[in-house]
């Protein structure tokens, strides 16, 4: 797993949680990133409350295993903040 990125944009700071392999490697995968993004943002809220964390998956992650009805209970009950990124030209796409 990887460490967090910063990010500046525009006022807001910003640290992501990037996880490329989400659906590549299936659920248990997206289980340890989703565990170790609410550590980091138990960790920034003693350290860092101003700061907003976002996880980053890619748009294929996003787009198949994302949708599917489990995950999504877990974004809302957790309400965790993604970022959705195309792979190839490394931009954010929603």
């Amino acid at each position: 797993m990887s460490k967090p990125k910063k990010l500046s944009i525009g006022s807001d700071r910003v640290l992501v949680q990037y996880s490329p392999s989400c659906l590549l490697l299936g659920f248990t995968i997206a289980a340890r990133a989703i565990g170790q993004f609410l550590n980091y943002r138990v960790a920034l809220k003693a350290t860092d409350p101003e700061r907003q964390l976002f996880l980053a998956v890619p748009e294929s992650a996003y787009n198949t295993f994302f949708q599917k009805e489990f995950p999504r209970m877990v974004i809302e009950q957790y309400q965790l903040e993604l970022f959705v990124y195309d792979i190839e030209n490394e931009v954010i796409v929603l």
